[in-house]
This record gives C-alpha cells, structure tokens and sequence, in this order.
C-alpha cells in the first residue's frame, strides 16, 4: 500500500536537519578552522560569561607562543635641567625591559544537541550564534578554575586534576612577594602586610585590587564594619566594605577554601594586584569546531578545540597572601 502523501519519515527528517546543521558550521568554520570573527565571538562570550575574565588582561593572541613586551622604569628619570651642561652617562634613565611569554595549551568540549533543538535552531537560523554561546558558557567556568588553580604538579586521579595540570594558574604563578597567614583569618593586619610587600613603583598604579574567597570577604567584611572608630560605624551603618584603603576587595568564588595548613584542609589564598594588566588570559585565535552525529543517542555533537595560555606580566606587581583559614 502506498503511504499516504502527507506521509513524513522521522529518521529521513532529522538527517536532513543534520545534514544542514553540519554544512552551517562548515560554512562558518571551512575546513573545521573558525572564521577570525567566529573566534572572537567565541572569547567575548567566554569573557561575558566569567567575572575573572572579565577582570584579567584577556586577549587573543597569533601564535602558540606568544611573547609579550614590558617595559618601565624603576630610577630616576628627572634631572636639573642646567645650560650648557649635558648628562653624564650615568643619568641618562635606560628602561628595564623583558617578555612574558604565553605559550597556550590546547583544551576542547563536547556539546551534545538534541535532534529538536538542533530543528529549533535552524528554523531561526541561529545554530552558529548558539552553538558558540553554549560552548562559551560551559567552557567559561573551567577556564576560570584552570585560571586559577591550575598546577602541573597534581596527580591525575581525578577528571578535574587532569584538567588543573595542564599548565599552571595564577596562584602557582605568583611566586615574588608572599604573606603567610599562618592559619590566621583574614584580616586588616593581612591587608597591611600585601600593601607592604607590593614594591613602591607598582603601589601607586591605579586599579589594584585584594581578589579573596567568599569567607575571606565576610572575615574582612567583619573586621572593617567592628572598628571602634567613626569610620568603623559608617561601615557598619552602611554595609559599605567593598574597598581598602581606595583598593577594591572582590569576591572570588573559585578561590579554593580546602588548601592545606598544618594537617588542616580549610585554608585559602589570595591575591593583591591589578588583574587587568599583571593577569594575563590568551585564547590562540585559531580554533577548531567539528561535528558528528550520535545515533545511538538521537543527537548532534558539536567539538570545538581552542589554546589558552595563562601568564603574569610583572611577577613583582603581585603579592600572594596563603594560609588564610577559611572553613570552621
């Protein structure tokens, strides 16, 4: 018997839907590279997605390897200005300069899509922008803690540690100027001792900021607001206790709160530094995105892999407080 001619095959359906979904994401990635535009798409949506992204000198960078230039100076560059005199050799100021170099490791993520929603996408002609803002989003947050807590001395027990050890984060990068807590909460005297370490040339430098866990925010928080001065009850009064001394206290969640101190896992760290220049985030603008079908599983996966490299432009322009008890 002849089917019916409104008659509509499921299976033949949904392989017409994939196959346009896989020719849209060539059309935008020939050769499973994507377009420079995609990829930056792809970085802005990351960064949107994340507040330490947002935070840090995120940037997209040409090669695999990348150095970055820096240049400043520490003297004396002023002199007397006096006729008929020129400078000795010795005040002529010379800048101190140097690289940082990035040098990105390759990450990927596996986004799974079911044949309704890749219909649903294509109808509105929005597969690429979606596909982009769903690898973005989840990818955000785990770069975000390889960010931070990346460390290329953890075992590979875990999914997550064989995440983390790809290459160091900023919390094993800093390494110059460190403040131990010694397992004491945070407080004003932590603060005081981070301001002190920071090298002058780099203490007046606008944009500074003290990066903490959540209870080490509450902890300074509670410090501020109990001052038994007039300042202390403005505080109080207005729960105003975002800044330090003109430097901005923020919250980080992913700052760990289990590091280890004198046999005890409640402990955290944190960070005094102007993030948006000494914390560097480079996402290589090559990027690959490649898709297949799981017909076991009625979807449609999408792989897009993508470098990052994370670096500390002045390792002098950071101070690392550790030890902080966090947890009770």
């Amino acid at each position: 018997m002849n089917a019916p001619a409104n008659f509509s095959d499921p299976a033949k359906s949904n392989n017409d839907f994939i196959r346009k979904a896989s020719s849209t994401v060539s059309t935008f990635s020939p050769g499973g590279v994507l377009l420079p535009q995609q990829a930056a798409k792809f970085v802005e949506l990351a960064i949107v997605k994340s507040s330490l992204l947002q935070d840090c000198n995120t940037q997209i960078i040409p090669t695999s390897t990348y150095e970055v230039d820096k240049i400043g100076f520490t003297g004396q560059v002023l002199h007397p200005d006096e006729e008929d005199t020129a400078f000795g050799s010795a005040d002529v100021a010379t800048p101190e300069t140097g690289k940082t170099t990035f040098v990105s490791k390759r990450y990927k993520a596996e986004i799974g899509l079911t044949y309704d929603t890749v219909k649903r996408v294509l109808q509105g002609d929005t597969l690429m922008p979606y596909l982009l803002k769903l690898c973005a989003d989840a990818a955000a947050r785990d770069v975000e803690k390889c960010a931070l807590l990346g460390d290329t001395s953890l075992s590979s027990a875990t999914s997550l540690n064989r995440l983390l050890k790809k290459q160091d984060g900023f919390l094993k990068l800093i390494t110059s100027n460190v403040v131990d807590a010694t397992g004491a909460r945070m407080n004003l005297n932590l603060l005081d001792e981070a301001r002190r370490q920071m090298p002058p040339e780099y203490y007046d430098q606008e944009g500074l900021e003290f990066l903490m866990s959540k209870n080490g925010e509450i902890d300074y928080q509670a410090a501020v607001t109990a001052r038994a001065t007039v300042l202390g009850d403005q505080n109080f009064a207005a729960r105003n206790a975002t800044a330090y001394h003109q430097h901005k206290v923020r919250r980080v969640p992913l700052l760990p709160t289990t590091l280890t101190y004198n046999g005890a896992a409640k402990h955290s760290t944190a960070i005094f530094c102007n993030p948006g220049v000494q914390l560097m985030v480079g996402f290589l603008e090559e990027m690959n995105v490649r898709t297949a079908e799981d017909i076991r599983a009625g979807k449609f996966i999408a792989v897009i892999r993508f470098d990052v490299a994370f670096a500390v432009l002045h390792q002098q322009a950071c101070v690392k407080v550790t030890n902080i008890r966090d947890l009770t």
